[in-house]
């Protein structure tokens, strides 16, 4: 009970470690949560057996997923918690193949590609057409 709470934690701080490096820009955070989420999955569970490590990485995702579910139901948008909804399994399956797979390289660009993809589905969903919206960045650049 101990190490799923710590998991959960894990998943949650990741979450808002990319929201405190992209100052909550979210096309950017969910391609870095996406990377770190999978990472760190891969590391906590790459020696552990099948079977832990199936209820590991749901124990360690599904707490997440619920809790921006019922986000969800109080924003007028939903359209900022869907991308996570959809891509978040994603990556925990990719994971999953990865720790019982021996083309670990497919890993890897799985979740590049997985990213890409993840933010142009994000931009459509949202309405927007910028896949990296640099005028975000140039209100830091050009203080007065």
């Amino acid at each position: 009970m101990k190490q799923t709470l710590k998991n959960n934690l894990i998943v949650v701080s990741l979450y808002i470690l990319a929201g405190f490096i992209f100052n909550g820009y979210l096309p950017y955070m969910l391609v870095v949560f996406l990377v770190l989420s999978a990472t760190v999955s891969y590391f906590l569970f790459r020696r552990k057996s099948k079977e832990e490590t199936r209820k590991g990485l749901l124990l360690m995702h599904v707490p997440f997923l619920l809790i921006l579910m019922v986000a969800a139901l109080f924003l007028n948008n939903i359209r900022v918690v869907l991308p996570y909804l959809l891509f978040v399994p994603a990556v925990v399956y990719l994971t999953y193949c990865a720790i019982f797979s021996e083309r670990k390289v497919l890993f890897f660009a799985g979740i590049i590609a997985l990213s890409v993809i993840s933010v142009a589905t994000y931009n459509g969903i949202s309405g927007t057409n910028e896949i990296f919206d640099v005028s975000y960045y140039s209100r830091f650049i050009t203080q007065k």
